[in-house]
């Protein structure tokens, strides 16, 4: 029997009842909950982990011991639209989680006191270089995380194309939505990306913010083939050394009301580039703003502008270089 529905959920003396409406529920779905301590673990276990009934949710602890978000993959099944909810507080992810699995949605428990943030890596394990979220499965959710990749490598969440469905849906058909990538860490290293795409297609990023000390924002690479149709909206890029950077074929690609700042904290950290790269393809860039002057693309690398304005309207076609 599933517990009754209320429209914005429902709590008791602070702690969330769930069973409330859960955004993103399939009609068959199932709740798992990751909570950050061992104290609101036993809680929550103790008042649903033995019920038998699967309409309330199973609990699970992450730490620097247990992958909780990844043991809760692992329990999701696959293709019934089942929801991950991590609670908020501070997540220290020691190894790197993967979702394999299709139409399954992580996503924050809303809580404007507290951030919901997975942190990859800290001083007392050593430089991280592992990345944190790698995405093979479709038709996914990402929202309302703060994402932070400690040190000099390593991407914050990867989108890969591994083709064992023949190329382009894996990794793809997902949308990455209000989360935030800050800075964290000893300088940019050589590889450091919020979000690197691998081939996969027809995603989407929204609501998003990329702040510095990353190599890129958003990096385009090829998987099994080359991505198409990507669409970033609504989303900032402040003070990455580039805002988007292309090292493939891209095509189809929509940029839309998204902003490009020269932030200078840290001093070394402003934006070079709001485009650059070497991949070939297309970006139509609606509705952007920012510093679309001379660092506004890198056309050294073989990417060219046609009919942009100085509010960055316009379409860039993205020639590779020679």
């Amino acid at each position: 029997m599933s517990l009754t529905h209320f429209p914005h959920g429902i709590s008791s003396f602070g702690d969330p009842i769930y069973g409330g409406a859960i955004p993103h529920l399939g009609p068959l779905g199932k709740v798992f909950v990751v909570v950050n301590t061992a104290a609101k673990f036993a809680y929550l276990d103790q008042r649903y982990g033995t019920d038998p009934d699967l309409s309330v949710p199973r609990v699970y602890l992450q730490n620097g011991t247990n992958n909780g978000i990844q043991n809760a993959i692992t329990n999701c099944r696959n293709k019934y639209g089942d929801v991950i909810l991590i609670e908020p507080g501070y997540y220290l992810v020691t190894t790197g989680i993967t979702l394999a699995k299709d139409h399954i949605t992580i996503m924050a428990r809303n809580d404007a006191r507290i951030a919901t943030v997975l942190y990859g890596g800290d001083t007392s394990y050593g430089d991280w270089t592992s990345d944190l979220l790698t995405i093979t499965g479709s038709y996914y959710r990402v929202e309302g995380l703060g994402l932070y990749t400690y040190y000099n490598a390593g991407s914050a969440i990867v989108l890969n194309d591994a083709g064992d469905d023949g190329g382009g849906d894996d990794g793809g058909f997902g949308q990455i939505v209000k989360c935030t990538f800050p800075p964290e860490g000893g300088g940019v290293g050589s590889e450091k990306y919020g979000i690197k795409i691998k081939g996969a297609n027809n995603v989407t990023i929204d609501q998003c913010n990329f702040s510095g000390q990353l190599t890129a924002g958003i990096r385009f690479e090829g998987g099994v083939g080359n991505p198409i149709n990507p669409i970033i909206s609504n989303t900032i890029f402040n003070g990455c050394v580039a805002g988007v950077e292309v090292a493939t074929s891209v095509f189809g690609g929509v940029m839309d009301n998204c902003h490009f700042t020269c932030a200078t904290y840290p001093a070394a950290m402003a934006m070079t580039y709001g485009f650059t790269g070497s991949g070939g393809g297309e970006f139509d860039v609606r509705n952007c703003t920012g510093p679309f002057a001379a660092n506004a693309l890198n056309n050294a690398s073989g990417i060219s502008i046609l009919g942009t304005s100085a509010t960055g309207q316009g379409y860039i076609q993205l020639s590779a270089s020679t």
